[in-house]
């Protein structure tokens, strides 16, 4: 049973209208059976009708008429676009814009592999954690509130379209390192939307920027040598990031005084550590 950490209904419901209506219901849609669904905060099972369609049935219903279509590609396959899959580590949490009456933006930064920087986001009322809130509160659009985001994320600390390479690749990067938001740390499998896609950005790196269908943890908890390998990877991230952006900026400064050893050193056990996950 899985624990969903985000979920995208408009995605779901869209995309099952135009993948889905017009074929023959399936013999599941026809016995309406019980689905299981675990939120993170409680189990329960609902009975899906064909005329009304549990969400998560309708969930899994997309994501193998997307699979059949040929439409999802693993993360590793080039060139990323459409849909990807797959499972990494992430970094995550939410970032409050309550004073400008904007939605939050959750946002999840990972490294599938070592050559790789994967950013996935939207609105924050799409995590089951704040879904309660979303009918009180004014949502922008997930890509819009996403963008934005990564924009005023690294805004403050300079011209973010470094060496020629798009802003917003090197916007991923930033808005990890200059936030303290970022403070959860989850194994996830994920389906997502390609929203922009470089396939080596100034530092090498592949960069991948998408928004979610659906997020939800693995059954493994995050151990302590997967969290200094997820760390390893992001300082090494750093380093590339922070070599290829000058030295004696206040960038460079700035990372280096986050990322110890020196981001020259090769890469050890001693790199910075995103703070502890709170119950807050």
């Amino acid at each position: 049973m899985r624990n969903f950490l985000y979920i995208s209904e408009e995605k779901i419901e869209n995309l099952h209208a135009q993948l889905i209506a017009q074929r023959r219901p399936s013999l599941r849609d026809r016995l309406a059976p019980t689905v299981g669904v675990n939120t993170g905060v409680f189990s329960l099972g609902v009975t899906a009708r064909q005329i009304d369609l549990n969400l998560y049935h309708k969930l899994e219903r997309v994501c193998h008429e997307l699979q059949v279509d040929g439409k999802i590609h693993d993360i590793s396959i080039e060139p990323a676009e459409g849909y990807i899959r797959g499972t990494c580590i992430v970094a995550w949490g939410f970032w409050p814009r309550r004073l400008h009456n904007y939605a939050e933006v959750a946002f999840f930064i990972g490294y599938p592999d070592s050559r790789t920087i994967l950013g996935l986001g939207g609105s924050a009322y799409h995590t089951t954690e704040r879904q309660g809130d979303r009918g009180s509160k004014f949502a922008n659009s997930s890509q819009g509130a996403l963008m934005t985001f990564l924009k005023e994320r690294s805004e403050p600390h300079g011209d973010s379209a470094s060496n020629g390479a798009p802003a917003w690749s090197v916007d991923i990067g930033e808005a990890d390192f200059f936030n303290q938001d970022l403070t959860r740390l989850a194994e996830i499998e994920f389906v997502a939307k390609v929203l922009e896609y470089e396939p080596s950005d100034y530092t090498g790196y592949r960069c991948i920027l998408a928004s979610p269908i659906y997020i939800a943890e693995t059954e493994r908890p995050v151990s302590p040598l997967m969290k200094m390998s997820f760390n390893h990877q992001r300082a090494s991230y750093a380093r590339a990031h922070a070599l290829q952006s000058g030295f004696g900026t206040f960038r460079h400064s700035l990372m280096r005084s986050r990322y110890q050893p020196s981001l020259l050193a090769p890469p050890s056990d001693k790199v910075w550590l995103p703070p502890e996950p709170t119950d807050k």
